[in-house]
């Protein structure tokens, strides 16, 4: 990806560049995770995603590919909920955030573990204690308890 614009190039780029979108909307990025075609951004509230749209991994409610920034909209909810961790897998996106009402909330968009596609995110339902979150090659994805305890599910999760 051109580390300026966010598209996929065919070259590769030496050295890193900084990603004027978010310096010219006074967006501080705290995570990032990057995957096959797609870049998942982390600020203290919101999730930005940019890249390639196949099956939706993007979370715009589409196909299409953006190259600039967008942020993904959650569905709303009954009890606030705060932004803890992204993952970026091949074909899907994780997003984790927590309620204090129902603990961890994972949510998913993306290429499903049944091959569909879902364009906006998704809960999954998860253990409420979750604290990290994995994704990669296909629809791989992984939950870490705060027990230490490990979950995985999509295609490609053969761990048992």
């Amino acid at each position: 990806m051109d580390a300026r614009t966010l598209q996929t190039v065919k070259t590769n780029v030496k050295i890193p560049a900084l990603v004027q979108w978010f310096v010219r909307h006074h967006v501080v990025i705290l995570e990032v995770a990057a995957a096959r075609g797609h870049v998942v951004c982390r600020s203290s509230d919101e999730v930005y995603t940019c890249g390639e749209g196949f099956y939706g991994k993007l979370g715009l409610g589409g196909l299409a590919s953006s190259f600039i920034p967008q942020r993904v909209r959650f569905p709303e909810r009954s009890h606030p909920e705060r932004l803890c961790g992204i993952a970026a897998g091949d074909d899907h996106t994780l997003v984790l955030r927590e309620s204090s009402a129902v603990g961890a909330v994972v949510y998913h968009f993306g290429k499903m573990g049944n091959g569909d596609g879902q364009l906006t995110p998704i809960i999954i339902a998860a253990p409420a204690t979750i604290n990290r979150i994995g994704a990669g090659r296909g629809t791989m994805s992984t939950a870490l308890t705060s027990d230490g305890l490990l979950y995985v599910w999509g295609k490609h999760s053969t761990i048992r």
